[in-house]
């Protein structure tokens, strides 16, 4: 079967960047605190981690 150049490539680029997402949301909505019991995909966690993120990013760059 012969196919464009393109569609293998758009394939593996969307499979990385999927993978990559997936990975930094994990890292976001993983609950850090044993004792608090998360949600099932974990929004409410990778909004706070988000929030902090970006927070602390914006304090170093008082700072400077």
């Amino acid at each position: 079967m012969d196919l464009p150049l393109w569609v293998p490539f758009m394939t593996t680029l969307l499979t990385f960047t999927a993978s990559i997402l997936g990975i930094a949301y994990g890292g976001l909505s993983t609950s850090l605190d044993p004792n608090r019991k998360g949600s099932l995909l974990g929004l409410e966690e990778a909004r706070e981690h988000w929030e902090e993120m970006w927070q602390e990013e914006t304090e170093e760059e008082k700072k400077e």
